[in-house]
C-alpha cells in the first residue's frame, strides 16, 4: 500500500478536524429555537410571558452599583419579539447542573457566548432579580447563580439573543430563568463578545467561528470591535495556539477556492498581529469548499467564513 507523503498526511488529517467541526455550522431553524423553551426536565413552570419590545434592556456585563443604582455594568437595547420563562427545579439538581443543560442545547444551535458569568463575578443576585429580570424567586445566594447571553443566527439570516441564568435560593430551590428575543437584525449586526466569553468557547466547543467578517473586493474585511475583541483575548491567553481556518464556497473551480481561503487566513493572521498578537501561535490555512457546510433550498446560506480551531 502506498504511502502518504508527509504533506499530504498532515493535510488529511486537518481536515479530519475540521470535518468534525464544520458540519456543526448549520444555521438553526425556527423549530430548533423552539426547542430552547422547553423545560428542564421534571421542573415546574412558575411564569411564561410572549410581548414585542421596542428597547430592551440584555446584560452584557456584572450587575453592579453604578451612579447610586444597581445595574449591569454594560448592556444592549434591543426590539423584538420577547419570550420570557422562569422554572423551578427539581429538588437534587444544582442551578450549575440547570445552567450546562440549558448551554449544551444552545451549542447545538451554534450559539456564540457574547457574556458568561458565575458566582460571585455576577454581582449581586438581589438585583439581577429585582432591577434586571423584575423576577423576585431569583433573588438567591450570589454564590450560586450562573449566567450567560448567547447570540444565534437563524436560518433567515436574523439575531436572536437567548439569556439563562440559574440560581439557588437560602431555602435551597432552584430556579431557571430563560430570555428569547427574536429580532429583525441581520447576522451584519452581531455584537462583539466579551474576551473571556471567546477564551471559554474555544476551550469548550474546540473552535470559534469569527463574526463580524464581510468581503469588499474580494478581500477580507472584519469590524473593528470584534477584531479588537478577538485579539484582547488572545493576548490575554498567550499559551493558547490556533489553526486559522479559512473557507470558501463560491461557484469556482477548487485550485480558486482554496486560495482564497488562504488569502481569508493570511489576512485575519495579519490583522491580529497589529493588534499585538504574536503570530507563530497562529497558522493559517485555506481549505476552500472542502469542508461542507448547510445547504437550504440547493443554495448555500454562506459563501465564506473563518474559524479558529483550537489545537491540543
Amino acid at each position: 500500500m502506498s504511502r502518504l507523503s508527509p504533506k499530504l498526511f498532515y493535510l488529511a488529517t486537518l481536515l479530519s478536524l475540521f470535518l468534525s467541526v464544520g458540519l456543526s455550522h448549520a444555521a438553526p431553524s425556527q423549530a430548533k429555537l423552539d426547542d430552547l423553551v422547553t423545560p428542564y426536565p421534571r421542573s415546574e413552570m412558575v411564569d411564561r410571558s410572549n410581548r414585542s419590545v421596542v428597547d430592551y434592556l440584555l446584560a452584557t456585563d456584572a450587575v453592579r452599583k453604578v451612579g447610586g443604582r444597581w445595574a449591569p455594568e454594560e448592556s444592549l437595547r434591543k426590539a423584538g419579539e420577547l419570550t420570557r420563562l422562569t422554572f423551578q427545579i427539581p429538588e437534587g439538581h444544582g442551578p450549575q447542573e440547570v445552567f450546562r443543560f440549558y448551554r449544551e442545547r444552545l451549542a447545538g444551535l451554534d450559539a456564540r457566548a457574547i457574556y458568561l458569568c458565575s458566582e460571585r463575578n455576577c454581582g449581586s443576585s438581589n438585583s439581577w432579580a429585582n432591577d434586571v429580570f423584575g423576577v423576585k424567586q431569583l433573588y438567591g445566594l450570589d454564590q450560586y447563580q450562573y449566567y450567560g447571553i448567547f447570540e444565534v443566527v437563524d436560518e433567515s439570516d436574523r439575531l436572536n439573543y437567548v439569556v439563562v441564568y440559574t440560581i439557588r435560593r437560602g431555602n435551597d430551590r432552584v430556579y431557571a430563568h430563560l430570555e428569547w428575543l427574536r429580532t429583525n437584525e441581520g447576522s451584519a449586526a452581531s455584537v462583539p463578545p466579551n474576551p473571556n466569553a471567546i477564551v471559554e468557547q474555544l476551550r469548550e466547543q474546540g473552535y470559534y467561528d469569527v463574526p463580524g467578517l464581510r468581503l469588499e473586493e474580494g478581500r477580507l474585511v472584519i469590524q473593528e470591535e470584534h477584531l479588537s475583541a478577538l485579539a484582547q483575548a488572545l493576548r490575554s491567553n498567550p499559551r493558547l495556539s490556533l489553526h486559522v481556518v479559512g473557507h470558501d464556497y463560491g461557484r469556482r473551480p477548487l485550485a480558486t477556492q482554496m486560495e482564497r481561503s488562504q488569502s481569508f487566513a493570511e489576512t485575519l493572521v495579519g490583522k491580529l498581529k497589529d493588534k499585538g498578537v504574536k503570530t507563530e501561535r497562529l497558522k493559517a490555512h485555506g481549505v476552500g469548499g472542502l469542508v461542507p457546510t448547510r445547504i437550504t433550498a440547493g443554495k448555500r446560506q454562506r459563501d465564506f467564513r473563518v474559524e479558529l480551531v483550537l489545537v491540543e
